[in-house]
């Protein structure tokens, strides 16, 4: 066992943006942040990507047939269940 060590795994792919956000929740524990886990669906980007649109925040939704683009409030929705899973 590592102390002071932990482990935070999202499903989907997982763009750095949204780990650097997820690891900055946590500053004093080491951190090792894992995207890909269990079903791949869609990259998960952060808010400020969203007016750009591209593949990461745009197109690969419907590629993994997922209903609706994300929400301006994603970055927040993430912290709240990432810190509610703590």
């Amino acid at each position: 066992m590592a102390e002071g060590l932990q482990l935070i795994a999202l499903s989907g792919e997982v763009t750095a943006e949204v780990g650097r956000m997820v690891k900055d929740l946590f500053a004093d524990t080491r951190t090792v942040f894992l995207g890909y886990c269990s079903y791949t669906d869609a990259y998960i980007p952060v808010a400020a990507m969203l007016p750009y649109r591209g593949h990461e925040a745009f197109e690969s939704l419907y590629f993994h047939d997922r209903p609706a683009p994300f929400v301006p409030e994603i970055d927040e929705i993430i912290k709240h269940e990432v810190k509610a899973a703590e």
